[in-house]
């Protein structure tokens, strides 16, 4: 007996999905609607869902980029084990909160070919997270954008230690505030990110910061 769905348009199989906050539910119900042949041009979301036919389709040097921002929830990090032996090397995701933080150091450690982040921050304590960024060897290309977030000494400190340790190559910074750290602090932090050897691109825009003589020789 055909089921009362599959009666369902594409308009309304369309409206259904886009209401689906979560990734797991939204691939579940795709699953469950294939066989009727309902999805239109979900189809080719569906497909793109699946990490077997991109490990099947995709050349293993292809570099991927994985964008989880402006998601209502957070994808459940037993997912991310579904991923690891794809060749992301881009991540770009929104930190909210302490679980986020958490959240994007364990896909860190998952990842092996990640050398990107970008990050759009509103959390309040991101002291670990910076730490383990500049210790981790792997990144070299951080985008940053905050939103009312206040640098911290130690979070310019590690900072510092990931332009002195590691190759960057790119760091961009968006409504940085660090005008209240150390002064020493944010000297060393300007030398580092200054004379940083390996640095192709640098951007510092609309940010809140003292003790830098931009005119001086």
């Amino acid at each position: 007996m055909t089921p009362i769905w599959s009666e369902l348009t594409v308009d309304i199989v369309l409206t259904i999905a886009f209401s689906i906050p979560e990734a797991s539910s939204l691939f579940a119900f795709l699953e469950a609607l294939r066989p009727y042949k309902m999805l239109g041009p979900l189809e080719h979301l569906y497909l793109l869902g699946l990490t077997h036919w991109l490990k099947t389709y995709l050349s293993p040097t292809t570099q991927i980029s994985w964008n989880l921002q402006d998601m209502d929830t957070v994808l459940p990090i037993e997912d991310v084990d579904n991923w690891t032996d794809l060749r992301i090397t881009r991540l770009a995701i929104d930190i909210t909160a302490e679980e986020d933080a958490i959240w994007c150091l364990v896909a860190l450690s998952k990842l092996p070919s990640l050398t990107s982040l970008d990050l759009a921050i509103w959390a309040t304590d991101l002291a670990d997270f910076f730490a383990y960024v500049a210790a981790s060897q792997q990144i070299t290309d951080l985008y940053l954008e905050f939103d009312q977030y206040q640098l911290t000494d130690f979070d310019l400190m590690h900072l510092t230690e990931w332009f002195r340790q590691q190759p960057v190559k790119r760091f961009e910074c968006s409504g940085g505030d660090w005008i209240d750290a150390d002064y020493n602090v944010k000297q060393a932090f300007y030398h580092a990110m200054f004379n940083c050897p390996t640095l192709e691109i640098l951007e510092i825009s609309t940010c809140t910061s003292t003790g830098l003589n931009w005119i001086s020789r």
